[in-house]
């Protein structure tokens, strides 16, 4: 685990039942079991979920989407949701029903790319930034990307997170990591590094992901590339 969801771990209170959402192939979630006696994933691509069935057993996880989740009311203690809210088709249906399946005084990790200074950077907004260069670099597999992810990838300021959050939950820690080095690794990969090398050798790797440990734990407020919030859920009256 790197840099938000190193943190995100961190952040996670001992439970009976937690949620990840948009999980992936469930690799970051298959270590919340050491925080969570049960552990769910919910994942809206059936390939990844199929992986996490056969590497990570003890990960209960389903295809599903986040602004339908399939659980009853007040089930989990702690919903995470990483680098996932960006993606999703409507935010505040999705935050309504992780406030829904989450018990009272139930814990919400959120985090998202962040309206910061080099916001620009971002590698999967680089189609609709500079789609010369974006060809350029990643030939055939263009017009695939333009189909797979066919929005921007969005970014989040504080504020924003207050407006969505609304009166369902209350914020109780924020980190708002990171600089420029994040979407400066993944440039460095997706463009440079893919021509020289196809696949990165393991010590590029590591390398980078240590840059990226150090610099998301620097806090840069207003000017970072991501946000982290902890936010607890209020019960509405």
């Amino acid at each position: 685990m790197h840099d938000r969801f190193r943190m995100a771990f961190d952040w996670v209170p001992q439970c009976t039942r937690l949620l990840d959402v948009g999980g992936d192939k469930g690799s970051v979630t298959n270590e919340y079991l050491r925080k969570a006696k049960n552990v769910f994933m919910v994942e809206s691509n059936k390939d990844a979920v199929d992986y996490c069935h056969k590497q990570f057993p003890d990960v209960k996880s389903f295809v599903g989407f986040a602004e339908k989740l399939h659980f009853k009311n007040g089930f989990f203690d702690v919903v995470v949701m990483t680098e996932t809210l960006e993606h999703v088709r409507a935010e505040k249906k999705a935050l309504s029903e992780v406030f829904r399946v989450l018990k009272n005084n139930g814990v919400l990790i959120l985090s998202t790319p962040h309206k910061g200074l080099f916001s620009f950077m971002d590698v999967f907004n680089l189609k609709f930034r500079f789609p010369f260069l974006y060809r350029l670099f990643k030939g055939s597999a263009a017009e695939k990307s333009y189909i797979a992810e066919p929005d921007w990838h969005r970014h989040y300021s504080f504020e924003d997170y207050k407006e969505l959050l609304g009166n369902m939950f209350v914020i109780e820690k924020i980190h708002r990591g990171g600089l420029f080095v994040w979407p400066f690794c993944w440039f460095l990969q997706d463009g440079i590094l893919h021509f020289l090398f196809r696949k990165n050798p393991a010590w590029i790797d590591a390398m980078k992901g240590w840059f990226m440990d150090v610099d998301y734990g620097i806090d840069y407020g207003r000017f970072a590339f991501n946000i982290m919030v902890l936010a607890r859920k209020q019960t509405l009256s």
